[in-house]
C-alpha cells in the first residue's frame, strides 16, 4: 500500500482520509451530512462506500493523478476505501452504477461541488467505462449474417465514440486542472482500458 500524507487530502471537500472503514462516517464527520444521499443510502457497508465516493469522485482526490486510468482508480480506491475484495457484489455495483442509490450519492455530491467540467470529467469517463465493456463482448455469426453485420457496425461507432469520448477527457482535464502543470501532465496518461483491465471485474 502507498503511503498518503494529509497534505495530499488538502485539497478535498471533506476530511474522509481521517476515517476508517469502521467509523460511523456521518458521526466522525458531521459536516458530510450537507450531502443528503450520504445519509440516505442504505448497505451494511454504508461507511465503506462513502469512503469510496469521496475518495473516487471528490474533485480534489489525489487517486485522479495517481492512477488516470479510471478502471484502476476504481480497483485502488475500492481497496484503499476498506472493502477486501473488489469481486463482491456490492462493489461491482457501485463500479456500474446498478446500484441506483449509489449513482444518487454521486450525484448529489458532484451537486455539491457545483464543479461543471469534474463533472463531465466522471460523467464521460464512466461512458467510456461501459462503451469498453460493449466493446469486448465478442461478435459471433450464431444469429446469422445480418445480425452480424449489424454487430460489427454497431462495434465500429462504439469505438469512434471511445475516440471522441477520449478527446473530450483530455480537454476537461486541461480545463480543471488550468495552471497546475504536474497535475495537467499526469492526466495525460489517461489511456482506454485493455482486455486485462475489464477482464479483471468479471
Amino acid at each position: 500500500m502507498y503511503a498518503l500524507s494529509d497534505a495530499d487530502f488538502s485539497k478535498m471537500k471533506f476530511p474522509i482520509h481521517k476515517t476508517k472503514p469502521t467509523d460511523d462516517i456521518l458521526k466522525k464527520v458531521p459536516a458530510m451530512n450537507v450531502v443528503s444521499q450520504f445519509g440516505n443510502y442504505r448497505s451494511p457497508e454504508i461507511n465503506k462506500v462513502i469512503r469510496y465516493c469521496c475518495f473516487m469522485y471528490d474533485s480534489g482526490t489525489p487517486f485522479t493523478s495517481m492512477f488516470p486510468d479510471v478502471l484502476q482508480r476504481k480497483q485502488e480506491v475500492a481497496t484503499y476505501s476498506g472493502f477486501e475484495s473488489i469481486d463482491n457484489q456490492i462493489v461491482k455495483d457501485i463500479f456500474s452504477f446498478t446500484d441506483t442509490a449509489f449513482l444518487e450519492m454521486v450525484h448529489g455530491f458532484l451537486v455539491y461541488q457545483n464543479n461543471r467540467v469534474w463533472s463531465m470529467i466522471v460523467s464521460s469517463e464512466q461512458t467510456f467505462f461501459e462503451y469498453q465493456q460493449k466493446l469486448l463482448r465478442p461478435v459471433t455469426d450464431a444469429d446469422g449474417d445480418k445480425n452480424l453485420l449489424q454487430a460489427t457496425q454497431i462495434k465500429s461507432k462504439l469505438m469512434q465514440d471511445c475516440d471522441d469520448i477520449n478527446q473530450r477527457l483530455e480537454n476537461y482535464y486541461r480545463k480543471f486542472y488550468g495552471d497546475d502543470e504536474v497535475l495537467a501532465d499526469k492526466s495525460e496518461g489517461f489511456r482506454r482500458y485493455t482486455p486485462e483491465d475489464i477482464a479483471n471485474l468479471r
